[in-house]
């Protein structure tokens, strides 16, 4: 099940900057199950602009307690993107009731392709 048509808006909470923290959507934690590289693009570049991109790093908790995640309930999980969408809500995911751990939130870093010392960089924590 994807999600289609619906309005997904999400944002990163935790970090140091608006480019960098654990990923809302809706309000809602995504698990990291199904997170990758093709994901992590997609929601870089919709979070931080079209020269955002994304690398990929797993099991890591780089931005604080992620016990502080459960106030936000996991509803995404397995999400599928190819890499050339737009928006997250163009990818397809499962929603509902998702168990997953707090250690499971998605976290993400961004940074726009030729900006500073960190130029090219970016990594998405899962």
């Amino acid at each position: 099940m994807g999600a289609g048509n619906t309005e997904l808006s999400g944002k990163l909470l935790g970090g140091q900057n608006r480019s960098e923290g654990y990923l809302l959507v809706n309000g809602f934690s995504v698990c990291s199950e199904g997170v990758g590289l093709m994901e992590g693009n997609v929601l870089c570049r919709e979070l931080c602009g079209d020269d955002s991109y994304a690398s990929v790093l797993r099991g890591r908790d780089h931005f604080g307690d992620t016990a502080n995640l459960t106030r936000y309930p996991f509803r995404y999980t397995n999400v599928d993107c190819k890499g050339y969408e737009s928006s997250f809500s163009e990818c397809s995911m499962q929603t509902g009731n998702v168990v997953c751990s707090s250690l499971q939130g998605v976290g993400l870093r961004c940074h726009e392709a030729g900006s500073g010392s960190n130029a090219g960089t970016s990594s998405i924590f899962v």
